[in-house]
């Protein structure tokens, strides 16, 4: 027997871990899972994940929370650029940088996650 968290030899990242043990039927399936391309996960794990938790903050200033309000309600370029007194191209830079800076691609993922994160009450 292997000591306790060595390699076995048997292969790269395989171990033998003392006390624990599985009937081959209890390995199957998840084995089966991983050959069809799933993650298999502890449920421990599992359940961790999936626990609703609080949304990370999200560092804006003044003018970027107006403009993610704006967005999320809907507005237009040409409607955020008169609200705000700016052109339509700086709407469009602003936008860009907004959206690189939550780490989205569009618009309605931005209004999205500022619903989630609850920037759209105060």
């Amino acid at each position: 027997m292997a000591p306790r968290g060595r390699p076995t030899g048997a292969g790269h990242g395989q171990h033998h871990l003392e006390g624990h043990t599985a009937e081959p039927e209890e390995l199957l399936p998840p084995l089966l899972a991983v050959l069809d391309g799933w993650a298999v996960l502890p449920g421990h794990l599992l359940r961790a994940l999936l626990r609703p938790g609080r949304p990370a903050p999200i560092d804006l200033d003044d003018e970027e929370r107006v403009m993610l309000r704006a967005i999320a309600g809907g507005r237009s370029t040409v409607e955020i650029a008169e609200r705000m007194h700016v052109s339509e191209r700086t709407v469009k830079r602003m936008t860009a940088a907004l959206l690189r800076k939550l780490r989205v691609s569009t618009r309605a993922e931005a209004a999205a996650l500022a619903g989630h994160a609850g920037l759209l009450g105060d």
